[in-house]
């Protein structure tokens, strides 16, 4: 007969096998498992309808500013998030929720570093809620996680799912757009004008051409996300409030997060007061000029703000 001490281990790694989703995961730069010392890691979340590759760029200009600044070797850890990119989608019972998300970047993160662990993570919308998650579930097991947080602009607490960001293209409408485009896809410049035709913006467009691969049978493209998927995260992401958690935030030599809040997002309106309420630890910045696709509209302000407020 087991021990209740012995038997506990086993549930507990049972249901995390049940719950959690293996991600594809890769570095930028790449580097030799040999080298010595080690470099060091940071972690960038994408948003929802995305991929890892989204951020390649935004990955190798912050590895670009933060070598220049500490001396150190830097490489940059992106994942595509479960039911985006090359990762697993929807599972028995629905595509997830934001903690079961959250718990599979921590899986990825132990694993692809061989339990080294990450410094920081940086996190767009879907993403950004997600690290948001991964600290406090990090703190909750006194593991030993990231020390900084970068959000961008990622509404921390409940959000209403039938209101627009405040920016020129809800999340919700462009989940809804790119639900309706038909399938196959002929080409990237009919699909930009499909979506523009219902109404998302020419840059928000162009940029969802980066997330379409040629499909595995036939002719043309397919979206590199599973839209079930996409669509329980975002309610998901909605139901979810983080304010708890940011309010408990005190600051000192601990946990830090950094809000970027996007000048064009109406949305932080909303929340204003529970921001005013947030622990001495969360500091917050605003790209005036960017829309909630920040990495899109200000992506140097957002290079500047990681890599200028990186501890060591």
């Amino acid at each position: 007969m087991y021990h209740l001490s012995r038997i506990s281990p086993l549930i507990s790694r049972l249901h995390r096998d049940l719950s959690t989703v293996t991600l594809s995961a890769s570095f930028y730069p790449p580097s030799p498992s040999s080298q010595t010392p080690p470099p060091r890691t940071f972690l960038v979340l994408h948003g929802l309808l995305g991929n890892r590759g989204n951020f390649k760029t935004c990955a190798s200009k912050i590895h670009e500013k933060l070598e220049a600044r500490t001396g150190d070797k830097w490489r940059g850890m992106m994942v595509d998030l479960r039911g985006h990119g090359e990762s697993e989608g929807r599972m028995e019972g629905g595509g997830g929720n934001i903690k079961e998300a959250a718990r599979d970047v921590k899986e990825a993160i132990e694993v692809q570093t061989k339990g080294e662990g990450v410094e920081f993570v940086v996190g767009h919308s879907l993403g950004g809620k997600i690290g948001l998650k991964l600290a406090e579930i990090y703190g909750r097991e006194k593991g030993i996680g990231p020390r900084e947080y970068f959000i961008l602009d990622s509404i921390p607490g409940r959000v209403d799912r039938g209101k627009a960001t405040g920016s020129e293209d809800s999340v919700r409408d462009v989940i809804n757009a790119v639900d309706e485009v038909g399938m196959p896809i002929v080409d990237k410049k009919s699909m930009m004008e499909d979506l523009e035709e219902r109404g998302i913006t020419k840059g928000v467009a162009m940029w969802m051409t980066t997330n379409l691969r040629k499909r595995k049978e036939g002719d043309g493209f397919e979206f590199t996300f599973d839209v079930p998927t996409a669509r329980s995260l975002f309610d998901s992401f909605g139901d979810t409030d983080m304010f708890p958690y940011l309010r408990s935030i005190d600051g000192g030599d601990g946990v830090r997060v950094h809000i970027v809040k996007a000048g064009r997002n109406q949305a932080w309106g909303d929340v204003e007061d529970d921001m005013g309420r947030v622990g001495e630890g969360v500091v917050v910045h605003e790209l005036e000029k960017a829309g909630h696709w920040v990495h899109v509209d200000d992506l140097e302000g957002v290079v500047r703000i990681v890599s200028e407020n990186v501890r060591g």
